[in-house]
């Protein structure tokens, strides 16, 4: 089945998403571990949340890339 335009748009948003919001968690993790075994109570570093600026800019480049194949 063919996907329209936008339906390839909208899967490569997703994707984009998906790839900012693992990276936050990965870095939410790390970070979590690193307070653990420093003994803190909190966390001192906390990642910044994948912002709609950053997911689009992603997205970007994912459509660029299939734009030039």
């Amino acid at each position: 089945m063919t996907k329209t335009p936008y339906e390839l748009r909208l899967e490569m948003l997703r994707l984009a998403q998906d790839q900012a919001n693992a990276k936050f968690y990965n870095n939410w993790e790390r970070a979590a571990r690193n307070a653990e075994l420093s003994e803190q109570k909190l966390l001192t570093e906390v990642p910044e949340f994948p912002s709609t600026e950053y997911i689009l800019s992603e997205a970007a480049k994912f459509k660029k890339f299939v734009d030039e194949a």
